[in-house]
């Protein structure tokens, strides 16, 4: 057990030490492999695994596989779990995590949710890590919670401080890879904030025209950052954008928020007779210049 420590720590100063090139080119050769054994390679068993990678290089063989694990489906996820058993992923990134602070246990706990989790993986590193300090650690052991549970709700009302955009995305996209069917309109219809907005940026990825009756709801009942994204992605839709609760609520919009919309809602399609119901004199001559002139064409 020493010995294993020891040849740990020794590989990981010799990481600090190598340059980034030498880096890049040592992952991208783990990467080849692991495609290789993913590919075929599991065919030839334990040792075409042993060649795989050296077992102190830790954090460019977990970048290496979360690089694949992100481009693979179906069987692939098989011979993937067969290498992050193989070289204890799963466990040295909870215990590197667990010696690390900050930047560094945000980083392990990043790999670890871009990686096809086992459930147990999954709920130890949200319960260690899930009331940390450090928001980026929170946000990474929330997706770890993500990644191993398809009952993923939970985790996300569970967390205090509101979705930033990049968050969002990261949540959005890692349920995007999952193969499981999300549910969106719930999620819509929640009274939590970040459960309301993940529905909404759902909505959008999907391109869900059939969720237009949530999003006027949403436009006519949310509060103002909800209701402005779902005005967003219900023009993307092509949706129903007249009412008198939208064009009072487009009316008392600051300035720039106006012009951003009517903008929007042009590079969507809409008719200038659509927009004159709802904005004024203004944003509509602006709206007619940007439809006469080629930058429509290019949005």
């Amino acid at each position: 057990m020493i010995l294993f420590l020891l040849s740990t720590l020794f590989g990981s100063l010799i990481l600090l030490l190598l340059p980034r090139r030498q880096r890049a080119v040592r992952r991208a050769e783990y990467v080849r492999r692991i495609s290789i054994y993913v590919s075929v390679g599991y065919e030839f068993g334990t040792f075409t695994l042993r060649n795989i990678a050296s077992p102190t290089d830790l954090v460019l063989l977990a970048e290496a596989v979360a690089y694949v694990s992100e481009r693979v489906r179906g069987t692939g996820v098989k011979p993937l779990r067969e290498v992050m058993e193989h070289y204890a992923l799963e466990r040295r990134l909870v215990d590197r995590a667990s010696r690390r602070r900050g930047v560094e246990r945000a980083y392990a706990l990043a790999l670890l949710a871009r990686m096809p989790l086992s459930r147990a993986t999954s709920e130890r590193a949200y319960a260690l890590f899930g009331e940390d300090d450090d928001r980026r650690v929170r946000f990474y052991a929330l997706l770890c919670g993500v990644a191993g549970d398809r009952d993923f709700v939970h985790y996300v009302a569970a967390f205090r401080p509101r979705f930033t955009r990049y968050e969002m995305a990261e949540v959005v996209a890692l349920l995007c890879r999952e193969v499981c069917a999300v549910a969106y309109t719930p999620l819509v219809r929640s009274h939590n904030y970040n459960l309301c907005m993940l529905g909404i940026s759902l909505v959008r990825r999907m391109d869900a025209v059939e969720a237009e009756r949530e999003l006027r709801r949403v436009v006519v009942e949310g509060t103002g950052c909800l209701r402005l994204e779902a005005v967003y992605v219900l023009a993307s839709l092509r949706g129903n954008l007249s009412g008198v609760a939208l064009r009072r609520w487009i009316y008392h919009r600051p300035r720039s928020e106006r012009r951003s919309l009517c903008r929007h809602f042009v590079r969507s399609g809409y008719s200038i007779h659509t927009l004159r119901a709802l904005f004024g004199a203004e944003e509509c001559n602006e709206a007619e210049r940007m439809l006469n002139t080629y930058k429509c064409r290019i949005a």
